[in-house]
């Protein structure tokens, strides 16, 4: 798999490549293996989910200092024009414009800025210290969306190097009143669930995104359903599972 094209998902998703780099990265994709095209358009769908979670509350403009973050981040960073040949990014790709990297990550911060309400905070969790912009802008993100059952979808960006995850669920059906929905970090042989929070029926928004941190060894989120307040172990079967690695 090429990870370096991967790298190149996000900028492509918002936006931020000239045409010469966009024709370019169209080409090698045009080119590349099977499982380096469906990573790079799964990097591009969560892009635009996130993009999506934001235009929910577009009404509502950023407070300024994000506004302010923003263009500190790109006036910071050098902005020199650069020539792209139209069929390659062999010398390009290797080292990213710093204002790309600047401004994909500012566009994160935006998005969470502006996104509150849709976020959650998961029931004995605490508020997460990595941002969805570290996570997104880490150079060994990867991605997984699974189709839940009962409706929606689940995503993952996991970077092994910040050791956490944003989680996004689109058009996924809330619990019961109930019952809550309870996440789980899985071992890699599966013999042992840590619990990491509890989603009850007002917390599944139309858009839902949290950060998961200390994701540590384990390889992939389970979700259970469980009585209100949560178990210690599953009571039950999981209905859904997403690797994250």
């Amino acid at each position: 798999m090429d990870e370096e094209l991967i790298g190149w998902a996000h900028p492509y998703a918002i936006d931020a490549l000239d045409p010469d780099e966009r024709r370019a990265v169209d080409v090698l994709l045009e080119g590349t293996d099977a499982a380096t095209r469906a990573e790079f358009e799964s990097q591009v769908r969560l892009a635009a989910e996130t993009m999506a979670a934001l235009s929910i509350v577009d009404a509502v403009e950023p407070p300024p200092m994000i506004r302010a973050r923003l263009l500190d981040a790109i006036a910071e960073t050098p902005q020199s024009p650069e020539v792209v040949p139209p069929v390659s990014l062999a010398s390009h790709r290797k080292r990213r414009r710093p204002w790309t990297i600047a401004l994909a990550a500012a566009a994160a911060v935006v998005i969470v800025a502006g996104g509150i309400g849709i976020g959650v905070q998961i029931t004995d969790n605490t508020p997460s210290p990595t941002t969805v912009s570290e996570i997104m802008a880490a150079p060994d993100m990867h991605s997984t969306t699974l189709d839940v059952p009962g409706g929606g979808t689940a995503t993952t960006a996991f970077s092994p190097s910040e050791d956490a995850a944003v989680l996004t669920m689109n058009g996924v059906t809330p619990p019961s009143p109930d019952q809550v929905y309870q996440m789980w970090l899985v071992s890699p042989d599966g013999s042992t669930m840590t619990p990491k929070g509890t989603m009850a029926p007002a917390d599944v928004k139309p858009t839902t995104q949290v950060v998961l941190d200390n994701i540590g060894p384990n390889t992939k989120l389970a979700f259970t359903i469980e009585p209100p307040g949560g178990s210690t172990q599953p009571t039950g079967d999981p209905f859904a599972i997403i690797p994250l690695v």
